[in-house]
């Protein structure tokens, strides 16, 4: 019987050990999971601080191209009032051909006129006036038709297929309008 006592002690014993042992481990788990859940949050926590910079900074390019645009249209319209006032200037004081000279012209067939070094300045003018703004406003007028169809319901999914567009651009065009 003393045998029997002394196993069933020393079973008692054993199987303390592997409690003690297992409680140990399960400890360190739970200290584990308290360390990722605070990784975690400090983590959340740089990357909102990130995200807001970045917010920050686009809000800002935003308002400088918008600022720079209003600048670029202050600046076209200027030109093309210069254009507009020089073609005034230059078809008043065109000589008109006098009639002997007009009837000669019907009559050979020569009609068309050359063009003056003045009226190709014009034309030049008007056409660098043209096509210099349209690729400087392609973002601007990009932005604003993403807010268009956005305020119109379309997803942005649809958005992003009409434009031929990233999703996640489009998505970060909407977000940083806001």
């Amino acid at each position: 019987m003393y045998i029997v006592i002394a196993i069933l002690f020393l079973l008692q014993l054993i199987s303390m050990y592997f409690i003690a042992l297992l409680f140990a481990k399960v400890n360190k788990f739970n200290d584990l999971e308290v360390k990722q859940q605070k990784l975690m949050s400090e983590m959340e926590d740089v990357m909102s601080a990130y995200l807001v910079e970045v917010r920050d900074e686009n809000e800002q390019f935003f308002n400088k191209l918008s600022d720079e645009v209003g600048t670029m249209k202050k600046e076209q319209s200027k030109l093309a009032h210069a254009v507009l006032e020089h073609n005034q200037k230059t078809r008043t004081t065109e000589k008109q051909p006098s009639i002997a000279m007009s009837y000669a012209q019907k009559r050979y067939g020569q009609t068309a006129q050359q063009p003056t070094k003045e009226q190709i300045e014009a034309e030049t003018l008007e056409k660098q006036l043209t096509t210099e703004v349209p690729r400087e406003n392609d973002q601007f007028n990009e932005l604003s038709e993403v807010q268009q169809l956005h305020a119109q319901g379309f997803t942005i999914e649809e958005i992003a297929q009409k434009l031929k567009k990233g999703k996640t651009e489009v998505e970060l065009m909407i977000k940083f309008q806001r």
